[in-house]
C-alpha cells in the first residue's frame, strides 16, 4: 500500500491526472513534457494535490497490465473494446481503491462517475461505477495466471511490462531474475543527487540535507552520490540548490561521466548533451578549466542546460543546438580529448523513474534506435583527436543497442579500440566492469538504473 497521501485533496487532481494520462496515450511527447505543460499552466494546484496527481499517473503506469486484468474480471464490455477516456477512468478509480488506503473507496468511485461526466459520453456514469463497486467487493478473489505455467503472461500481468519485454529477460536472465527485475522496476526509485565538489563535500551536504527527508544514504559506489526519499519540500527549495552544491543524477549515469575522465584544460565534446546532467558532472572534473562543447538537437534543452550551468557557476560550457543527422556541420573545434556520446535509445534501463516507457517502446524501435546510434558513433569519432577517448553510453540493457552497436563500429574503424581498463572509475565500480571493458549496471542487482556504456580510444597515428 501506498500510504503517503494526505486526506485533505481536491476531485481536480484526480482530473488533471486523468488529462495527463489520456494526453499520454494519445502524442509522442514524454510523460515529463506533458506533466510540465499541465502542470506548471495550472495555478492554485496544492501540495497534497500535487502528491496524489503524481501518484496516481505513476502508480497506474506502474501497474497498468495487473489493473486492467481485474478490470478484464468486472467489466461486460472486454478492455479492448473500452473507450479508451473512460479505460483510463476506470484504471485511475481502481489504482485508488487498491493502493491508496488514504483514499476512501467511496471517494474513489465517487470522482471517478464525476471524471465521466466530463467525457463525451456521460451516459457511461452508471457502468463506471457498476465495474469499480463489483471491484471493492470482488477484487481480493481475482486469480493470476501461474508462473509455473506460463511465466511470460504472469509476470507480464502481475508486474505490468508488456509480454515482449518480458520475453527477451527470461531469455537472457531467466524467470526468477526477470520476475526480480520487473518488481524493482515498480518501486518508487529514490532521488539521487551528486554532490558539486567544486563547493562542499557529500558529508556536509548530506548533514544540510538530513532534516528536510524521510530518509538519506550514501551510495556505494559512486563517491559523490546521495540518495534521497520522502523530501518534505521541492527539490529546487533543498538546502544548497540555489549555490550549485548539487545535481539530480543517478548512480549509474554518474559512472558514465567518471569514465569519460575529462582533466582540466582539455577540450571535451558532450555530443547528446540533453538538459546537462553529466555536462555538469564532467565540468566538475575538470575543476571548470579547459573547454566543454554541449551539443544536442532541441533548443529547449540547451536553454535549461545553459541555465542548469549558472546555477552550478560553470563557465567552461558553450552550448550548440545541431542535429547529427543532418547534412550541416557543427561550429566546433577540429578535434577534441574526449567526447561523450549519450546516445538517445530505448530506455529500457530507466523504467523505474519512466514508467511510461515500458508502454510506448517496441520491439521495432529496438532496430531504428541502434541505426541512430551507429550513425552518431561514425559522425562523432571524425571530431576525436589520436589518442583521445570517447565514451558511448545508453541507459539500456537490450543487446542491439549495446554489444552490438560496439561490434559494428569496431569493425568499421579499425583506428578504434575499447579500453579495457577504463580509467577515472573509482575502485567500487570495479565489479560492474566485465572483462571486455563494457560498464553494465542490472538495476535490481546493484540499485540503480540500467546502463551500460565503454571506452573507445583512437590509435595514435604512425
Amino acid at each position: 500500500m501506498i500510504k503517503t497521501i494526505p486526506p485533505a485533496i481536491s476531485s481536480d487532481s484526480r482530473s488533471l491526472a486523468w488529462k495527463i494520462l489520456v494526453s499520454l496515450s494519445k502524442s509522442d511527447k514524454t510523460l515529463d513534457s506533458i506533466l510540465s505543460d499541465l502542470l506548471d499552466k495550472t495555478p492554485g494546484i496544492s501540495a497534497s494535490d500535487r502528491h496524489l496527481i503524481y501518484a496516481i499517473v505513476y502508480g497506474v503506469l506502474r501497474s497498468r497490465a495487473r489493473l486492467d486484468w481485474i478490470l478484464g474480471k468486472f467489466s461486460k464490455t472486454p478492455p479492448g473494446r473500452l473507450d479508451p477516456d473512460i479505460f483510463w477512468i476506470l484504471r485511475i478509480g481502481l489504482f485508488q481503491i487498491l493502493y491508496l488506503d488514504r483514499i476512501p473507496d467511496s471517494a474513489a468511485v465517487n470522482t471517478s462517475v464525476n471524471l465521466v461526466k466530463q467525457t463525451d459520453k456521460p451516459w457511461l456514469t452508471g457502468f463506471v461505477n457498476g465495474v469499480l463497486r463489483q471491484a471493492i467487493r470482488q477484487h481480493e478473489s481475482i486469480t493470476f495466471p501461474d508462473i509455473e505455467k506460463n511465466p511470460v503472461q504472469a509476470i507480464s500481468i502481475t508486474r505490468s511490462m508488456p509480454e515482449w519485454i518480458v520475453t527477451r529477460w527470461i531469455d537472457r536472465f531467466g524467470v526468477s531474475e526477470t520476475d526480480a527485475l520487473c518488481a524493482f522496476l515498480n518501486t518508487i526509485p529514490p532521488i539521487t543527487l551528486r554532490t558539486d565538489t567544486r563547493n562542499i563535500d557529500r558529508q556536509t551536504l548530506a548533514q544540510k540535507l538530513i532534516h528536510q527527508v524521510d530518509k538519506l544514504t550514501l551510495t556505494d559506489v559512486s563517491p559523490d552520490a546521495i540518495r534521497l526519499m520522502g523530501l518534505s519540500t521541492r527539490i529546487d527549495q533543498l538546502s544548497g540548490f540555489d549555490r550549485g552544491e548539487f545535481q539530480i543524477q543517478d548512480e549509474a549515469a554518474q559512472l558514465v561521466s567518471l569514465m569519460v575522465n575529462p582533466q582540466p584544460g582539455e577540450t571535451v565534446l558532450d555530443a547528446c548533451a540533453g538538459k546537462g546532467g553529466k555536462t555538469g558532472h564532467m565540468a566538475q572534473l575538470m575543476a571548470n578549466q579547459g573547454q566543454i562543447f554541449a551539443v544536442d538537437m532541441l533548443s529547449d534543452n540547451t536553454i535549461r542546460l545553459n541555465a542548469e550551468m549558472q546555477r552550478l557557476r560553470v563557465t567552461c560550457v558553450t552550448t550548440q543546438v545541431h542535429d547529427w543527422e543532418s547534412d550541416t556541420k557543427p561550429d566546433l573545434p577540429e578535434r577534441f580529448d574526449r567526447i561523450l556520446v549519450d546516445a538517445p535509445c530505448s530506455g529500457l534501463g530507466v523504467l523505474r523513474r519512466n514508467p511510461d516507457i515500458r508502454w510506448r517502446t517496441s520491439r521495432q524501435n529496438l532496430k531504428v534506435f541502434q541505426d541512430r546510434q551507429k550513425w552518431l558513433l561514425d559522425r562523432t569519432i571524425a571530431w576525436l583527436k589520436p589518442g583521445g577517448h570517447l565514451v558511448y553510453a545508453v541507459c539500456s540493457m537490450e543487446p542491439e543497442e549495446t554489444d552490438a552497436v560496439i561490434q559494428a563500429i569496431l569493425a568499421n574503424h579499425p583506428g578504434m579500440a575499447v579500453d579495457p581498463v577504463p580509467a577515472g572509475l573509482p575502485d567500487t565500480a570495479a565489479p560492474l566492469i566485465e572483462s571486455s571493458g563494457y560498464l553494465r549496471t542490472i538495476p535490481h542487482r546493484c540499485n540503480m538504473d540500467g546502463f551500460f556504456a565503454v571506452s573507445l580510444v583512437k590509435r595514435k597515428e604512425n
